[in-house]
């Protein structure tokens, strides 16, 4: 991660976007004069990957953005319900693809000459991996046809395809082939 101040603009929104710094609303700092003028707020009609499209909105705004690279807060959430794979849903999957959505228009809008598709794919790639692994091994309260109907939603589009061919550019780890 970025340490010291970092210069706002293009360079840094790439950095900031492909280290998935933007991912938390927790230890950062917004100016209310920017919220306020620019009417930046939660969108409450999602509840994945909200924050992250908070701090997206502010970031083409801010004057001053400062990095440190160390880990100073631990975030750690247990029981059940309380992970992707124990609280599976069609909606979160949903809202994380409208947030992605509205991130790269921002970004897109904010940065016109910045590769924002390329920015963007392992957003897109791992929402796809773990909602589909979600799926496939928990389902939540889905019935198997609702899952495969949801499964089948996914592999048919084009997005996806074109991601699943370039995979290996996106996959966290290898897999050990068995």
């Amino acid at each position: 991660p970025p340490k010291g101040e970092l210069p706002p603009g293009q360079e840094t929104a790439a950095q900031l976007l492909s280290g998935f710094f933007l991912n938390n609303i927790y230890a950062k700092l917004f100016r209310r004069s920017i919220l306020e003028e620019y009417h930046i707020r939660f969108m409450e009609t999602i509840a994945y990957a909200e924050d992250t499209l908070f701090v997206v909105e502010f970031f083409p705004h801010a004057r001053k953005i400062w990095g440190e690279n160390s880990s100073d807060y631990v975030y750690k959430k247990y029981g059940v319900g309380t992970s992707l794979s124990t609280s599976f849903s069609v909606k979160k999957f949903r809202d994380g693809m409208e947030a992605n959505q509205r991130i790269e228009n921002i970004f897109k809008q904010a940065y016109p000459s910045l590769s924002i598709d390329d920015l963007m794919a392992p957003r897109y790639f791992f929402l796809y991996e773990a909602h589909i692994l979600a799926c496939a091994l928990y389902g939540g309260s889905l019935s198997r046809e609702e899952r495969i109907s949801f499964l089948r939603e996914i592999f048919q589009d084009p997005r996806f395809l074109s991601l699943w061919k370039q995979r290996n550019r996106y996959s966290s780890q290898p897999r050990p082939v068995r």
